[in-house]
């Protein structure tokens, strides 16, 4: 085994020091990015209270909705009854 110098191993150390002081300032940099994606990430959260607005908004819509389609139901009934009736009363006349 061969004994090296301190001036040696002193180099050495160095040299390794310079290394992971260029891997950390890698590391910084990708964290930095890092913590900007996750920042994106968080904003786009959907949090309780959006998804309480959310819920209330769509019970409303639902509401507007089945009052839309019931109007809709009686006008049509209505409509076609009204039809109805003046066929009764108009045809029997055309028909002799």
């Amino acid at each position: 085994m061969e004994i090296q110098t301190v001036e040696t191993v002193t180099s050495q150390i160095s040299q390794r020091v310079i290394t992971i002081e260029g891997e950390i300032v890698q590391v910084k940099e990708r964290l930095g990015t890092v913590e900007m994606d996750v920042a994106v990430i968080k904003s786009n959260y959907a949090r309780r209270e959006d998804i309480a607005q959310l819920e209330v908004k769509m019970a409303q819509m639902e509401n507007r909705l089945l009052r839309w389609f019931f109007a809709t139901a009686i006008t049509l009934a209505g409509l076609s009854g009204t039809l109805a009736f003046l066929a009764a009363r108009f045809v029997p006349q055309f028909v002799h």
